[in-house]
């Protein structure tokens, strides 16, 4: 009809001029930067020669840029390089380098980039700043005339993630694909005029008399971020922050686990084999990551102490390690097993785990291990257990993949009998036998422990007690209902205002007991006392950087810190543990004034995304005097709540926000696509990648 397509006219020239809008205020500010740069700018006199220039005014011109670093004897790099400057804008200076020649590595080197790094992926430099990769090429392109300054614009319209996977695969196969020549190509009339040096390379292995000039910018290495604890936020963390920093992850498993996952692979073998990947093939072979499988047993503002779980065995890992570590080692020779490494950045990322229980978490703290093996966090066997029994908690082994499954494997086996005993028992033996396991804890893990345990051993009488007056007090009226309905249909027993006898009765009297209660955070066992909360969590700001607490604050901060700067630093800044070097992610934190976040997997993966964008911005920020960065930090506001409650391997619960969405069928197929996805990102592949690049948090 004639309104519906006057309706069509009004909203797309709505948006035409909205965009039209957009490009104008965008091209506004590029202009007023450039304006208000003018003064500062350094110029080349008429008529000479930016090469002939002397060395310290060279390098404040790459420094000022535009400048574009690219691989002198790659000919897709060349042929991309004459595209660029006969197209370039002829008001605009634009500033070449060979990553070959040694000016460029050397002021490179300034920014923590390597000479093997540069080698792997261009730069570009502007106002103090270098982008790499593909955010590099497309700013540059936006010095280049009309239509293709236009193509900048793909930076804002394709995500990250998506354009460095392009981008890195071309620049893996460039060589193979294009060719190279066996030294640097000589450039054309309009960029040599441009370079900002000299056409002379100097090759590995030449003579001090053959070298050039030294330059002047003193020589910096990466900056050395350590990530304690490899969970999807600290692994997000890790795999982000690659390209600008050089990554110690220090984690006590050599395997990631899927652990919303886990209840499901204890009662059916051949879902766990889903929920596993080695680190070791993922962080070290694929990325180049440094990897530690053992604890950090103290952490200060620029050191960690770390115990090793397992020593490495490769020279080349024990090459890189040594960049962290106060006192190299080396393979074949023995070391203590307590060692001290130095960082520049830190993230933790260690998590939570249940204070009774190593099923639902591996403990990724030593201090566990001596509180798992009490009587009463026995909570696999109950008090009458043998042996066999024992190993299947036993605190030692679940830091190896082949470990961890051996201990899932041999709990399904425990219960598979019982179940079979169970069955087969006669009508009298068998009411004797009556209420075989009890769950202690009717949160989201007790709930979702009972449906699967109900499924996969129907023979079993299950019995859930819990404090509250309802199973998941957490949880929406209706989602509470849902559950409660499909339990008691499968026969389990609720048992709800439990009193703390009726539980220590419990705990003596059934065969079988699983803890459900007490999470707590494992940060407390390495972090400073004035860090830790009442719930043992660590306490950031929104920025997501640890802080210290209140009156907590002022006792030996100094001495904790040990940065002479924070002491004479504002009060705003001395309330930063580690002068906002240190930052925390995931279940073991507390945010101070917000609400809490609840322990997902969703919330941790956006703090990590703050934590990644605040990392680039200190590089940034810091990496020479004539970047005039904004001071802002990005910071964590509330967000998406999202709970997936399963109740057996067929049914289960979306929980969005405080609001029960959807049950069945549907709340399943989403579930079990975030664990495909989220292993495939795991273990690197495509698919899972890809999806969650393009997923907002």
């Amino acid at each position: 009809s004639s309104s519906s397509s006057g309706s069509w006219v009004v909203i797309g020239g709505g948006v035409l001029m909205a965009a039209v809008w957009w490009l104008w205020l965008q091209r506004k500010r590029r202009a007023s930067k450039t304006t208000s740069n003018t003064n500062k700018r350094h110029v080349v006199p008429p008529g000479k020669r930016a090469s002939k220039l002397p060395l310290e005014e060279r390098m404040a011109l790459a420094i000022q840029g535009p400048t574009l670093v690219f691989d002198g004897v790659c000919h897709l790099c060349n042929g991309s390089m004459k595209w660029f400057s006969e197209r370039c804008r002829q008001d605009q200076q634009v500033w070449y380098m060979w990553c070959q020649h040694n000016d460029a590595q050397s002021l490179l080197s300034e920014f923590g980039i390597s000479r093997e790094d540069l080698l792997r992926s261009w730069a570009f430099m502007e106002d103090g700043v270098v982008y790499r990769g593909s955010t590099a090429w497309l700013r540059a392109v936006r010095n280049l005339k009309r239509p293709w300054c236009w193509l900048s614009y793909f930076e804002f319209i394709i995500p990250l993630s998506i354009r460095e996977m392009v981008y890195g695969y071309i620049a893996k196969n460039r060589y193979k694909a294009f060719g190279k020549s066996e030294a640097c190509e000589r450039p054309s009339k309009f960029m040599m005029a441009r370079m900002l040096h000299s056409l002379q390379v100097q090759q590995e292995g030449e003579g001090e008399q053959d070298k050039q000039k030294p330059l002047v910018i003193p020589k910096a290495a990466r900056k050395r971020l350590l990530v304690v604890g490899c969970g999807p936020a600290g692994m997000m963390v890790a795999k982000k922050a690659r390209s600008a920093y050089d990554v110690l992850v220090v984690e006590p498993k050599d395997y990631f686990e899927f652990t919303p996952g886990i209840l499901r692979g204890m009662c059916d073998p051949d879902e766990l084999k889903k929920l596993h990947c080695p680190l070791r093939p993922v962080l070290v072979e694929q990325m180049g990551i440094s990897l530690i499988h053992g604890f950090v047993t103290q952490l200060d503002s620029r050191r960690a102490t770390i115990k090793w779980q397992t020593k490495p065995e490769h020279q080349e890992d024990i090459d890189k390690l040594n960049r962290f570590l106060v006192t190299d080692v080396n393979a074949g020779i023995d070391y203590p097993e307590i060692q001290e490494i130095e960082f520049d950045y830190c993230v933790i990322a260690s998590g939570s785990a249940y204070q009774t229980s190593l099923l639902w978490k591996v403990f990724p703290s030593p201090s566990t291990t001596t509180r798992s093996m009490t009587k009463s966090d026995q909570t696999l066997t109950g008090p009458d257990s043998d042996s066999k029994n024992q190993t299947s908690d036993n605190p030692a082994s679940p830091f190896s993949l082949y470990s961890r499954i051996a201990q899932l494997t041999g709990e399904h086996e425990k219960l598979a009998e019982l179940n079979a005993s169970v069955g087969g028992a006669a009508g009298g033996e068998a009411s004797s036998t009556k209420h075989q396991i009890a769950i202690l804890g009717a949160g989201l893990v007790g709930v979702e422990l009972a449906a699967e345990l109900c499924i996969y051993y129907p023979n079993i009488p299950i019995t859930i007690y819990d404090l509250a007056p309802t199973i998941l007090p957490s949880f929406p009226i209706r989602a509470r209902e849902y559950a409660t309905q499909w339990l008691t249909e499968k026969g389990v027993t609720i048992v709800t205002n439990a009193t703390m006898e009726e539980i220590e009765k419990a705990k003596e009297s059934f065969t079988v007991v699983y803890s459900c209660v007490g999470v707590t955070s494992t940060a407390a066992s390495f972090m400073p006392a004035s860090t830790i909360g009442e719930r043992g969590e660590i306490a950031v700001n929104a920025a997501m950087q640890v802080v210290h607490i209140g009156d907590k604050m002022e006792t030996g901060l100094a001495e904790k810190d040990g940065d002479q700067d924070s002491l004479t630093a504002p009060t705003t800044t001395r309330t930063l543990f580690g002068s906002g070097r240190i930052f925390a992610v995931g279940d073991c934190v507390r945010v101070q004034g917000l609400p809490p976040f609840t322990k997902d997997t969703y919330p941790a993966e956006a703090m990590a995304g703050i934590v990644v964008r605040n990392l680039i911005h200190s590089l940034n920020a810091h990496c020479t005097q004539n970047h005039h960065a904004e001071s802002h930090l990005y910071r964590i506001h509330p967000l998406m709540q999202i709970t997936l409650c399963s109740l057996g391997p067929h049914d289960c619960m979306l929980i969005l926000n405080g609001m029960s969405l959807v049950n069945g069928k549907l709340a399943k197929f989403v579930k079990e696509t975030i664990q495909h996805t989220k292993m495939s990102e795991a273990r690197n592949e495509i698919l899972g990648t890809v999806l969650w690049s393009v997923i907002p948090h």
